[in-house]
Protein backbone atom coordinates (compact mmCIF):
# COMPACT_ATOMS: atom_id res chain seq x y z
CA UNK A 1 0.00 0.00 0.00
CA UNK A 2 1.96 3.09 -0.71
CA UNK A 3 2.11 6.19 0.60
CA UNK A 4 -0.81 8.16 -0.41
CA UNK A 5 -2.97 5.45 0.14
CA UNK A 6 -2.31 5.35 3.60
CA UNK A 7 -2.83 8.91 3.68
CA UNK A 8 -6.02 8.85 2.39
CA UNK A 9 -7.45 6.06 4.30
CA UNK A 10 -6.00 7.40 7.38
CA UNK A 11 -7.62 10.85 6.63
CA UNK A 12 -10.79 9.49 5.95
CA UNK A 13 -11.05 7.22 8.92
CA UNK A 14 -9.84 10.65 10.91
CA UNK A 15 -12.61 12.17 9.42
CA UNK A 16 -15.35 10.00 10.26
CA UNK A 17 -13.96 9.98 14.08
CA UNK A 18 -14.14 13.95 14.10
CA UNK A 19 -17.82 13.67 12.68
CA UNK A 20 -18.94 11.30 15.23
CA UNK A 21 -17.12 13.17 18.08
CA UNK A 22 -19.17 16.32 16.80
CA UNK A 23 -21.98 13.95 17.10
CA UNK A 24 -21.73 12.73 19.77
CA UNK A 25 -20.90 16.63 21.83
CA UNK A 26 -24.05 17.66 19.97
CA UNK A 27 -25.98 14.77 21.38
CA UNK A 28 -24.63 15.36 24.99
CA UNK A 29 -25.47 18.77 24.83
CA UNK A 30 -28.97 18.56 24.27
CA UNK A 31 -29.05 15.97 26.94
CA UNK A 32 -27.67 18.27 29.42
CA UNK A 33 -28.94 21.62 28.23
CA UNK A 34 -31.67 23.54 30.23
CA UNK A 35 -33.97 24.58 27.28
CA UNK A 36 -34.79 22.85 24.01
CA UNK A 37 -36.83 23.91 21.90
CA UNK A 38 -38.91 21.12 20.00
CA UNK A 39 -37.98 20.99 16.55
CA UNK A 40 -40.76 19.50 14.93
CA UNK A 41 -42.56 22.97 16.70
CA UNK A 42 -43.56 25.97 13.45
CA UNK A 43 -42.52 28.47 15.97
CA UNK A 44 -38.48 30.25 16.12
CA UNK A 45 -37.55 30.31 19.21
CA UNK A 46 -34.35 29.67 19.97
CA UNK A 47 -31.99 28.57 22.98
CA UNK A 48 -28.97 30.48 23.85
CA UNK A 49 -27.13 31.88 26.62
CA UNK A 50 -26.29 35.30 27.36
CA UNK A 51 -23.43 37.30 27.45
CA UNK A 52 -22.81 36.66 31.00
CA UNK A 53 -23.29 32.56 30.89
CA UNK A 54 -27.44 32.40 32.10
CA UNK A 55 -29.10 30.08 29.83
CA UNK A 56 -31.83 32.33 27.52
CA UNK A 57 -34.63 31.74 25.05
CA UNK A 58 -35.37 34.09 22.56
CA UNK A 59 -38.91 33.77 22.67
CA UNK A 60 -41.04 33.04 19.35
CA UNK A 61 -42.46 35.74 17.43
CA UNK A 62 -45.62 36.42 18.78
CA UNK A 63 -48.88 36.40 16.60
CA UNK A 64 -51.21 39.40 16.41
CA UNK A 65 -53.02 39.45 19.53
CA UNK A 66 -49.36 39.22 21.31
CA UNK A 67 -49.26 35.61 22.85
CA UNK A 68 -45.74 33.84 21.70
CA UNK A 69 -46.02 30.22 21.80
CA UNK A 70 -42.60 28.14 22.73
CA UNK A 71 -42.95 24.29 22.38
CA UNK A 72 -40.14 22.55 24.00
CA UNK A 73 -38.29 19.28 24.54
CA UNK A 74 -37.05 20.19 27.37
CA UNK A 75 -37.33 22.86 30.18
CA UNK A 76 -35.46 22.88 33.31
CA UNK A 77 -34.42 26.08 35.28
CA UNK A 78 -30.86 26.09 37.30
CA UNK A 79 -30.14 27.94 40.49
CA UNK A 80 -28.42 30.47 37.66
CA UNK A 81 -32.03 31.43 36.15
CA UNK A 82 -33.07 31.54 32.74
CA UNK A 83 -34.03 34.63 30.86
CA UNK A 84 -37.27 34.31 28.19
CA UNK A 85 -36.09 37.35 25.70
CA UNK A 86 -38.96 39.61 25.41
CA UNK A 87 -36.68 42.47 24.44
CA UNK A 88 -37.52 43.86 21.03
CA UNK A 89 -35.50 47.24 21.45
CA UNK A 90 -31.05 47.16 21.34
CA UNK A 91 -29.94 45.92 24.72
CA UNK A 92 -32.24 45.86 27.80
CA UNK A 93 -30.84 45.48 31.65
CA UNK A 94 -32.01 42.55 33.62
CA UNK A 95 -31.81 41.85 37.05
CA UNK A 96 -30.06 38.10 37.23
CA UNK A 97 -27.99 38.30 33.58
CA UNK A 98 -27.13 42.22 32.85
CA UNK A 99 -27.49 43.31 29.69
CA UNK A 100 -29.58 41.55 27.13
CA UNK A 101 -29.39 41.86 23.34
CA UNK A 102 -32.30 42.27 21.19
CA UNK A 103 -34.68 39.20 20.02
CA UNK A 104 -34.34 39.05 16.50
CA UNK A 105 -37.70 37.40 16.59
CA UNK A 106 -39.29 40.28 17.50
CA UNK A 107 -38.04 42.93 15.00
CA UNK A 108 -41.43 42.95 13.08
CA UNK A 109 -44.29 41.64 15.92
CA UNK A 110 -42.96 43.42 18.70
CA UNK A 111 -42.51 42.04 22.41
CA UNK A 112 -45.15 39.57 23.61
CA UNK A 113 -47.70 40.54 26.32
CA UNK A 114 -48.05 36.32 26.92
CA UNK A 115 -45.42 33.87 26.45
CA UNK A 116 -46.73 30.27 26.55
CA UNK A 117 -44.25 27.57 27.36
CA UNK A 118 -44.94 24.34 26.66
CA UNK A 119 -43.52 21.13 26.88
CA UNK A 120 -44.01 18.13 25.01
CA UNK A 121 -40.60 15.90 25.95
CA UNK A 122 -41.15 13.43 29.18
CA UNK A 123 -39.18 14.94 31.65
CA UNK A 124 -40.75 16.78 34.94
CA UNK A 125 -39.65 20.30 34.77
CA UNK A 126 -37.97 21.83 38.12
CA UNK A 127 -37.69 25.67 38.31
CA UNK A 128 -34.57 26.07 40.96
CA UNK A 129 -34.05 29.38 39.97
CA UNK A 130 -35.40 33.11 38.58
CA UNK A 131 -37.24 33.34 35.32
CA UNK A 132 -37.07 36.86 33.93
CA UNK A 133 -38.41 38.92 31.29
CA UNK A 134 -35.88 40.43 29.47
CA UNK A 135 -37.73 44.02 27.56
CA UNK A 136 -41.23 44.15 28.27
CA UNK A 137 -43.40 43.20 30.77
CA UNK A 138 -45.04 39.82 29.99
CA UNK A 139 -47.31 37.28 31.76
CA UNK A 140 -46.24 33.82 31.88
CA UNK A 141 -47.83 30.34 31.02
CA UNK A 142 -45.87 27.01 31.55
CA UNK A 143 -46.93 23.64 31.08
CA UNK A 144 -45.90 20.39 31.38
CA UNK A 145 -48.07 17.05 31.87
CA UNK A 146 -45.28 15.15 33.34
CA UNK A 147 -45.25 18.03 36.09
CA UNK A 148 -43.44 21.47 37.39
CA UNK A 149 -41.71 20.85 40.44
CA UNK A 150 -40.30 25.08 42.29
CA UNK A 151 -37.40 25.02 44.27
CA UNK A 152 -36.28 28.46 45.27
CA UNK A 153 -37.27 29.82 41.98
CA UNK A 154 -39.00 32.60 41.50
CA UNK A 155 -40.49 35.57 38.36
CA UNK A 156 -39.58 38.61 37.29
CA UNK A 157 -40.40 41.27 35.15
CA UNK A 158 -44.13 39.17 35.09
CA UNK A 159 -48.08 40.11 36.31
CA UNK A 160 -49.68 36.67 36.26
CA UNK A 161 -47.65 33.22 36.05
CA UNK A 162 -50.05 30.44 35.59
CA UNK A 163 -47.84 26.83 36.45
CA UNK A 164 -50.05 23.69 35.43
CA UNK A 165 -49.98 19.82 34.43
CA UNK A 166 -52.67 20.49 31.81
CA UNK A 167 -53.37 20.98 28.20
CA UNK A 168 -52.99 24.37 26.63
CA UNK A 169 -55.94 24.87 24.32
CA UNK A 170 -55.30 27.76 21.78
CA UNK A 171 -57.56 29.23 19.42
CA UNK A 172 -57.81 32.56 17.46
CA UNK A 173 -54.53 33.19 18.73
CA UNK A 174 -55.83 33.21 22.26
CA UNK A 175 -54.87 30.51 25.40
CA UNK A 176 -58.77 29.74 25.78
CA UNK A 177 -58.52 26.62 28.70
CA UNK A 178 -56.31 24.72 30.70
CA UNK A 179 -57.20 20.81 30.38
CA UNK A 180 -56.44 19.13 33.17
CA UNK A 181 -56.51 15.13 33.41
CA UNK A 182 -52.99 14.39 35.35
CA UNK A 183 -50.00 15.37 36.73
CA UNK A 184 -48.61 17.48 40.30
CA UNK A 185 -47.53 20.97 40.17
CA UNK A 186 -45.43 21.04 43.38
CA UNK A 187 -43.42 23.79 45.38
CA UNK A 188 -40.37 22.36 47.07
CA UNK A 189 -38.57 22.91 51.03
CA UNK A 190 -36.81 26.09 49.03
CA UNK A 191 -40.68 27.64 47.64
CA UNK A 192 -41.52 30.32 44.97
CA UNK A 193 -40.72 33.84 45.23
CA UNK A 194 -44.14 35.69 43.89
CA UNK A 195 -43.65 39.28 45.26
CA UNK A 196 -43.85 40.89 42.05
CA UNK A 197 -46.47 39.28 40.70
CA UNK A 198 -49.75 40.36 40.42
CA UNK A 199 -51.45 36.46 40.17
CA UNK A 200 -49.46 33.58 40.62
CA UNK A 201 -52.15 30.00 39.41
CA UNK A 202 -51.07 26.53 40.16
CA UNK A 203 -53.65 24.22 37.92
CA UNK A 204 -52.90 20.51 38.51
CA UNK A 205 -54.27 17.23 39.50
CA UNK A 206 -52.73 17.45 42.78
CA UNK A 207 -50.84 20.78 44.07
CA UNK A 208 -48.38 19.79 46.79
CA UNK A 209 -47.13 22.75 48.84
CA UNK A 210 -44.20 22.17 51.00
CA UNK A 211 -42.03 24.95 51.17
CA UNK A 212 -43.45 29.17 50.97
CA UNK A 213 -45.38 30.42 48.44
CA UNK A 214 -44.35 34.28 49.24
CA UNK A 215 -46.55 36.93 47.56
CA UNK A 216 -46.64 40.66 47.95
CA UNK A 217 -49.74 42.21 49.42
CA UNK A 218 -50.91 42.73 45.82
CA UNK A 219 -50.42 38.94 44.74
CA UNK A 220 -53.59 36.77 44.32
CA UNK A 221 -52.47 33.21 44.81
CA UNK A 222 -54.97 30.40 43.24
CA UNK A 223 -54.78 27.21 43.18
CA UNK A 224 -56.93 24.88 41.50
CA UNK A 225 -56.63 21.07 41.71
CA UNK A 226 -58.40 18.09 39.94
CA UNK A 227 -59.61 16.88 36.96
CA UNK A 228 -61.03 19.97 35.27
CA UNK A 229 -61.58 22.71 32.46
CA UNK A 230 -59.93 26.13 33.61
CA UNK A 231 -60.89 28.89 31.61
CA UNK A 232 -57.47 31.22 31.55
CA UNK A 233 -59.64 34.31 30.63
CA UNK A 234 -62.41 34.45 33.35
CA UNK A 235 -60.80 31.85 36.17
CA UNK A 236 -63.38 29.84 35.72
CA UNK A 237 -63.13 26.31 36.48
CA UNK A 238 -65.44 23.44 34.83
CA UNK A 239 -64.71 19.86 36.96
CA UNK A 240 -64.99 17.13 34.90
CA UNK A 241 -67.03 15.00 37.96
CA UNK A 242 -63.90 12.55 38.45
CA UNK A 243 -63.37 10.83 41.77
CA UNK A 244 -60.65 11.36 44.12
CA UNK A 245 -59.86 9.57 47.18
CA UNK A 246 -56.90 11.32 48.38
CA UNK A 247 -55.53 15.18 48.96
CA UNK A 248 -55.74 17.32 45.67
CA UNK A 249 -54.04 20.12 47.80
CA UNK A 250 -51.53 18.91 50.15
CA UNK A 251 -49.43 21.51 52.43
CA UNK A 252 -46.92 20.63 54.18
CA UNK A 253 -45.88 22.40 58.12
CA UNK A 254 -43.40 24.39 56.25
CA UNK A 255 -46.10 25.20 53.29
CA UNK A 256 -46.98 28.26 54.50
CA UNK A 257 -48.79 31.33 52.12
CA UNK A 258 -48.06 34.82 52.01
CA UNK A 259 -50.56 37.05 49.90
CA UNK A 260 -52.75 39.35 48.90
CA UNK A 261 -55.54 37.29 48.56
CA UNK A 262 -55.45 33.40 48.81
CA UNK A 263 -58.43 30.92 46.64
CA UNK A 264 -57.68 27.05 46.69
CA UNK A 265 -60.15 25.13 44.72
CA UNK A 266 -60.68 21.34 44.82
CA UNK A 267 -62.87 19.98 42.02
CA UNK A 268 -62.73 15.88 42.21
CA UNK A 269 -65.47 13.89 44.25
CA UNK A 270 -63.99 13.53 47.40
CA UNK A 271 -60.50 15.29 46.89
CA UNK A 272 -59.70 17.12 50.24
CA UNK A 273 -57.59 20.20 51.63
CA UNK A 274 -55.41 19.50 54.27
CA UNK A 275 -52.97 22.60 55.09
CA UNK A 276 -50.36 22.71 58.42
CA UNK A 277 -48.78 25.97 57.09
CA UNK A 278 -50.12 29.52 57.71
CA UNK A 279 -52.32 30.92 55.25
CA UNK A 280 -51.82 34.48 55.34
CA UNK A 281 -53.67 37.12 53.32
CA UNK A 282 -54.95 40.76 53.31
CA UNK A 283 -58.29 39.72 50.95
CA UNK A 284 -60.09 36.71 51.76
CA UNK A 285 -58.63 33.48 51.90
CA UNK A 286 -61.19 31.19 50.39
CA UNK A 287 -61.17 27.53 50.13
CA UNK A 288 -63.75 25.32 48.37
CA UNK A 289 -63.56 21.57 47.75
CA UNK A 290 -65.29 18.23 47.49
CA UNK A 291 -63.96 16.65 50.16
CA UNK A 292 -62.68 16.98 53.52
CA UNK A 293 -60.69 20.47 54.47
CA UNK A 294 -57.74 20.62 57.18
CA UNK A 295 -56.99 24.14 57.92
CA UNK A 296 -54.02 24.69 60.72
CA UNK A 297 -53.59 28.17 60.78
CA UNK A 298 -55.48 30.46 58.50
CA UNK A 299 -55.28 34.29 59.06
CA UNK A 300 -57.06 36.86 56.42
CA UNK A 301 -57.99 40.57 57.21
CA UNK A 302 -60.91 40.20 55.81
CA UNK A 303 -62.95 36.92 55.63
CA UNK A 304 -61.59 32.95 56.02
CA UNK A 305 -64.11 31.10 53.63
CA UNK A 306 -64.94 27.36 53.94
CA UNK A 307 -66.89 25.39 51.50
CA UNK A 308 -67.77 21.52 51.18
CA UNK A 309 -70.30 18.84 50.94
CA UNK A 310 -67.77 16.88 53.46
CA UNK A 311 -66.43 17.75 56.45
CA UNK A 312 -64.14 21.20 57.23
CA UNK A 313 -61.83 20.72 60.47
CA UNK A 314 -59.68 23.55 62.25
CA UNK A 315 -57.32 22.09 64.20
CA UNK A 316 -55.09 25.46 65.73
CA UNK A 317 -56.09 28.82 64.89
CA UNK A 318 -57.91 30.95 62.25
CA UNK A 319 -58.00 35.09 62.49
CA UNK A 320 -60.28 37.11 60.48
CA UNK A 321 -61.18 40.72 60.80
CA UNK A 322 -64.13 40.91 59.68
CA UNK A 323 -65.95 37.38 59.00
CA UNK A 324 -65.35 33.79 59.20
CA UNK A 325 -67.96 31.30 57.41
CA UNK A 326 -68.20 27.55 57.41
CA UNK A 327 -70.61 25.80 55.19
CA UNK A 328 -70.22 22.15 54.97
CA UNK A 329 -71.72 18.86 56.18
CA UNK A 330 -69.89 19.04 59.44
CA UNK A 331 -67.75 21.74 61.27
CA UNK A 332 -65.09 20.64 63.87
CA UNK A 333 -63.05 23.11 65.79
CA UNK A 334 -60.91 21.44 68.13
CA UNK A 335 -59.72 21.31 71.79
CA UNK A 336 -56.79 23.79 71.13
CA UNK A 337 -58.15 25.20 68.01
CA UNK A 338 -59.02 28.97 68.40
CA UNK A 339 -61.35 31.31 65.93
CA UNK A 340 -60.84 34.88 66.73
CA UNK A 341 -63.00 37.12 64.37
CA UNK A 342 -64.80 40.04 63.38
CA UNK A 343 -61.87 42.21 65.26
CA UNK A 344 -61.38 45.28 62.73
CA UNK A 345 -65.21 45.48 62.84
CA UNK A 346 -66.28 49.32 63.34
CA UNK A 347 -69.76 48.56 64.11
CA UNK A 348 -71.72 46.18 65.95
CA UNK A 349 -74.75 43.99 64.06
CA UNK A 350 -72.85 42.19 61.33
CA UNK A 351 -71.67 38.72 61.59
CA UNK A 352 -68.31 37.56 62.72
CA UNK A 353 -69.26 34.35 62.72
CA UNK A 354 -71.00 31.76 60.44
CA UNK A 355 -71.57 28.08 60.18
CA UNK A 356 -73.90 26.07 58.24
CA UNK A 357 -73.32 22.37 58.94
CA UNK A 358 -75.55 19.29 60.35
CA UNK A 359 -73.71 19.02 62.70
CA UNK A 360 -71.22 21.43 64.68
CA UNK A 361 -68.41 20.13 67.13
CA UNK A 362 -66.87 23.40 69.41
CA UNK A 363 -64.43 21.76 71.30
CA UNK A 364 -62.26 24.67 71.36
CA UNK A 365 -62.72 28.52 71.19
CA UNK A 366 -64.55 31.03 69.21
CA UNK A 367 -64.03 34.70 69.93
CA UNK A 368 -66.62 37.05 67.97
CA UNK A 369 -66.56 40.94 67.30
CA UNK A 370 -69.97 40.68 66.46
CA UNK A 371 -72.95 38.34 66.06
CA UNK A 372 -72.71 34.53 66.13
CA UNK A 373 -75.15 32.39 63.53
CA UNK A 374 -74.93 28.47 63.98
CA UNK A 375 -77.11 26.57 61.33
CA UNK A 376 -76.99 22.81 62.08
CA UNK A 377 -79.33 20.10 62.81
CA UNK A 378 -77.19 19.42 66.10
CA UNK A 379 -74.46 21.85 67.70
CA UNK A 380 -72.24 20.54 70.29
CA UNK A 381 -69.95 22.79 72.35
CA UNK A 382 -67.84 21.26 75.37
CA UNK A 383 -65.17 24.62 74.30
CA UNK A 384 -66.27 28.45 74.11
CA UNK A 385 -68.37 30.54 72.28
CA UNK A 386 -67.93 34.06 73.16
CA UNK A 387 -69.23 37.07 71.26
CA UNK A 388 -69.91 41.22 71.36
CA UNK A 389 -73.37 40.80 69.90
CA UNK A 390 -76.01 38.48 69.52
CA UNK A 391 -75.33 34.53 69.66
CA UNK A 392 -78.05 32.73 67.61
CA UNK A 393 -77.95 28.84 67.50
CA UNK A 394 -80.81 26.82 65.00
CA UNK A 395 -81.45 23.27 64.45
CA UNK A 396 -82.68 20.33 66.28
CA UNK A 397 -80.81 20.27 69.33
CA UNK A 398 -77.49 22.03 71.54
CA UNK A 399 -75.67 20.14 74.00
CA UNK A 400 -73.56 22.51 75.76
CA UNK A 401 -73.15 20.28 78.49
CA UNK A 402 -69.21 21.29 80.00
CA UNK A 403 -69.49 24.51 77.40
CA UNK A 404 -69.89 27.94 77.51
CA UNK A 405 -71.87 30.31 75.43
CA UNK A 406 -71.25 33.70 76.52
CA UNK A 407 -72.28 37.21 74.99
CA UNK A 408 -72.68 40.83 75.31
CA UNK A 409 -75.97 41.14 73.81
CA UNK A 410 -78.49 38.59 73.23
CA UNK A 411 -78.14 34.59 72.96
CA UNK A 412 -81.01 32.86 71.10
CA UNK A 413 -81.19 29.45 70.83
CA UNK A 414 -84.03 27.68 68.69
CA UNK A 415 -83.63 24.13 69.29
CA UNK A 416 -86.09 22.09 69.92
CA UNK A 417 -83.34 20.70 73.00
CA UNK A 418 -80.94 22.15 74.52
CA UNK A 419 -78.78 20.66 76.78
CA UNK A 420 -76.77 22.62 79.15
CA UNK A 421 -75.25 19.66 81.69
CA UNK A 422 -72.52 21.48 83.76
CA UNK A 423 -72.59 24.27 80.94
CA UNK A 424 -72.74 27.86 81.00
CA UNK A 425 -75.35 30.57 79.01
CA UNK A 426 -74.58 34.07 80.07
CA UNK A 427 -75.71 36.70 78.40
CA UNK A 428 -75.49 40.82 78.09
CA UNK A 429 -71.79 40.81 79.67
CA UNK A 430 -72.93 38.63 82.48
CA UNK A 431 -70.10 35.96 83.86
CA UNK A 432 -69.56 33.03 86.08
CA UNK A 433 -69.03 35.16 89.15
CA UNK A 434 -72.06 37.82 89.25
CA UNK A 435 -74.06 38.03 92.79
CA UNK A 436 -77.83 37.85 92.98
CA UNK A 437 -79.90 38.81 90.16
CA UNK A 438 -82.20 41.24 93.08
CA UNK A 439 -79.10 42.74 93.92
CA UNK A 440 -78.11 43.30 90.46
CA UNK A 441 -81.07 44.43 89.01
CA UNK A 442 -80.65 48.02 89.21
CA UNK A 443 -77.74 47.96 86.50
CA UNK A 444 -79.70 45.52 84.42
CA UNK A 445 -79.95 48.59 81.88
CA UNK A 446 -76.43 48.96 81.78
CA UNK A 447 -75.70 45.27 80.65
CA UNK A 448 -74.64 44.57 77.42
CA UNK A 449 -74.19 46.54 74.24
CA UNK A 450 -77.19 45.70 72.35
CA UNK A 451 -80.41 46.63 71.83
CA UNK A 452 -81.38 42.72 72.15
CA UNK A 453 -81.23 41.19 75.27
CA UNK A 454 -81.54 38.53 77.50
CA UNK A 455 -81.28 34.73 76.73
CA UNK A 456 -84.03 32.91 74.79
CA UNK A 457 -84.50 28.76 74.78
CA UNK A 458 -87.42 27.84 72.80
CA UNK A 459 -87.41 24.00 73.33
CA UNK A 460 -86.91 22.08 76.29
CA UNK A 461 -83.67 22.72 78.48
CA UNK A 462 -81.92 19.90 80.56
CA UNK A 463 -79.78 22.69 82.93
CA UNK A 464 -78.42 19.58 85.38
CA UNK A 465 -75.60 21.55 87.21
CA UNK A 466 -75.57 23.90 84.48
CA UNK A 467 -76.02 27.88 84.88
CA UNK A 468 -78.02 30.62 82.30
CA UNK A 469 -77.73 33.62 82.94
CA UNK A 470 -79.42 36.78 81.38
CA UNK A 471 -81.14 40.32 81.60
CA UNK A 472 -84.24 38.49 80.57
CA UNK A 473 -84.86 34.75 80.48
CA UNK A 474 -87.15 32.60 78.82
CA UNK A 475 -87.48 29.15 78.18
CA UNK A 476 -90.30 28.60 75.04
CA UNK A 477 -90.19 24.65 76.49
CA UNK A 478 -90.10 22.61 79.40
CA UNK A 479 -87.16 22.71 82.23
CA UNK A 480 -86.48 19.33 81.99
CA UNK A 481 -83.89 19.13 84.79
CA UNK A 482 -82.00 21.99 87.24
CA UNK A 483 -80.49 19.76 89.95
CA UNK A 484 -77.70 21.90 90.97
CA UNK A 485 -78.31 24.38 88.14
CA UNK A 486 -79.07 27.58 88.42
CA UNK A 487 -81.54 29.81 86.25
CA UNK A 488 -81.19 33.84 86.69
CA UNK A 489 -82.41 36.21 85.20
CA UNK A 490 -82.06 39.88 86.11
CA UNK A 491 -85.64 40.94 84.94
CA UNK A 492 -88.71 38.26 83.94
CA UNK A 493 -88.42 34.65 83.93
CA UNK A 494 -90.18 32.58 81.91
CA UNK A 495 -90.77 28.71 81.63
CA UNK A 496 -93.72 28.10 78.96
CA UNK A 497 -93.59 24.51 78.80
CA UNK A 498 -95.27 21.85 80.18
CA UNK A 499 -93.09 21.00 82.64
CA UNK A 500 -90.97 22.59 85.17
CA UNK A 501 -88.80 20.13 87.10
CA UNK A 502 -86.99 22.59 89.11
CA UNK A 503 -85.88 19.44 91.76
CA UNK A 504 -82.52 20.72 93.65
CA UNK A 505 -82.36 23.39 91.53
CA UNK A 506 -82.64 27.53 91.89
CA UNK A 507 -84.80 29.64 89.29
CA UNK A 508 -84.11 33.32 90.04
CA UNK A 509 -86.21 36.41 88.65
CA UNK A 510 -89.53 38.25 88.14
CA UNK A 511 -91.02 35.13 87.56
CA UNK A 512 -94.55 35.12 85.43
CA UNK A 513 -97.34 32.78 85.35
CA UNK A 514 -95.87 29.52 85.36
CA UNK A 515 -98.43 27.49 83.42
CA UNK A 516 -97.23 23.86 83.67
CA UNK A 517 -99.22 20.83 84.32
CA UNK A 518 -96.16 19.78 86.02
CA UNK A 519 -94.17 21.24 88.88
CA UNK A 520 -91.22 20.09 90.60
CA UNK A 521 -89.49 21.84 93.35
CA UNK A 522 -88.66 19.26 96.08
CA UNK A 523 -85.51 21.03 97.99
CA UNK A 524 -85.52 23.67 94.90
CA UNK A 525 -85.73 27.32 95.22
CA UNK A 526 -87.78 30.01 93.25
CA UNK A 527 -86.59 33.35 93.97
CA UNK A 528 -88.48 36.40 93.16
CA UNK A 529 -88.91 40.27 93.90
CA UNK A 530 -90.88 39.34 96.84
CA UNK A 531 -88.68 36.71 98.70
CA UNK A 532 -87.94 33.14 98.91
CA UNK A 533 -90.26 30.52 98.09
CA UNK A 534 -90.02 27.21 98.64
CA UNK A 535 -92.56 24.74 96.73
CA UNK A 536 -93.10 21.27 97.50
CA UNK A 537 -94.15 18.65 93.85
CA UNK A 538 -97.36 19.81 92.42
CA UNK A 539 -99.95 17.59 90.39
CA UNK A 540 -102.60 18.54 88.39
Amino acid sequence: MNKEILRKYFSEKLARKLVAFMLLISFNANIFAEVVPDPVSIGNARATRTASGIDQLDIATPNAKGLSYNSLLELQVSEQGLILNNNSHVVVDTQIAGLVARNRNLDKSGSANLIVTEITGKNRTNINGYVEVAGDRADIVMANRNGITVNGGGFLNSGRVTLTSGKLNISDGELKTIDVESGNVRIGEKGIDALSLTDLELVAKKVDIDGIVKGSKDTKVRISAGGQTYEYKTKEVTSKGKTYRGIAVDGKSAGSMYAGKIDIISNDRGAGVNTKGDLVSIDDVTITANGEITTEKAHSTKRVVYKTPKKVRITKQVTAGEKVVVKAKKTEIDVDAQVITGYLKKSLGEEAFEAESDEVNIYGKIEANGKVVINGKSTRNAGQISATDKVTVNGERLDNSKGEIRSDGKIELNTQSTVNRQGYILSDGLTKDDISSLESSRNAESLGNTNEAGVDISGDLDNTKGVVKGREVSIGGSLRGNRGGLVRSMGDLAVNGSVVDNAGGRLEGQIRDIRAKKVINDNGVMLTGKGLSRYKQQKR
